[in-house]
């Protein structure tokens, strides 16, 4: 009984969990992809041009690496590009134009929060391509474990050519190319909480080979 009651309390956490962390520094972020002793972050401010609202990302990694292999496997959902890691978010999702020995070009950037509530916004945060007047900018800071005080620097250079520093912060707006940006200071992207089906599956589970046990104890009497 005691175990079909812990399971059923892991239910009902898991329903009422919210993730609504504001990054101050590397230490807040929740959603880590990769390994190794260096870390990058990734941040998205979607709807930029209407109501900022920034989410952030971690990287790990060891030797040297790009944004773009960083990009990839944060990634959960990649349309005209490689496959997705195992690792990686499943509510982002990111669209991308391949330009042979040129690399890819990201044309949009979509996050789906549904069921976080709190502070994030209602629906899909989307970051589209071309609006006529402003683009997918990429912008970095570098050299910092802290959230930036100061602003990003405008990219002169694809992903793909972007070599990933240790303590770097990467991130994308819609935006007309300024050469400077303030991102709008981001929330961590949570962690998945476990399904609750497969939760109510365990603590079925459980139910099942408490009374199996119990059913196996009593023909031996």
């Amino acid at each position: 009984m005691k175990i079909v009651l812990a399971a059923s309390l892991l239910v009902v956490s898991a329903l009422g969990a919210k993730a609504q962390t504001l990054v101050q520094s590397f230490d807040d972020i929740q959603f880590w992809t990769g390994s190794g002793a260096n870390r990058s972050a990734l941040v998205v401010e979607f709807n930029s041009s209407t109501n900022p609202f920034s989410v952030v990302w971690g990287y790990k990694w060891s030797g040297g690496t790009n944004l773009q292999t960083m990009v990839f496997d944060l990634a959960g959902v990649i349309t005209g590009g490689p496959a997705a890691v195992a690792e990686s978010d499943l509510r982002l999702s990111i669209s991308v134009t391949d330009f042979g020995g040129l690399g890819y070009n990201i044309d949009a950037l979509t996050y789906d929060q549904s069921g976080l509530g709190g502070a994030w916004p209602p629906g899909t945060l989307n970051l589209g391509g071309w609006d006529g007047t402003n683009w997918n900018n990429l912008f970095s800071f570098a050299g910092t474990s802290a959230w930036p005080s100061t602003s990003f620097n405008l990219s002169e250079v694809g992903m793909a050519d972007t070599s990933l520093v240790n303590g770097g912060w990467y991130g994308w707006i819609l935006s007309d190319g300024p050469q400077t940006y303030n991102f709008a200071q981001p929330f961590a992207a949570p962690i998945p909480e476990p399904s609750v089906a497969i939760l109510v599956l365990v603590a079925s589970g459980l139910f099942v080979m408490r009374h199996f046990k119990r059913g196996a104890q009593a023909s031996r009497l």
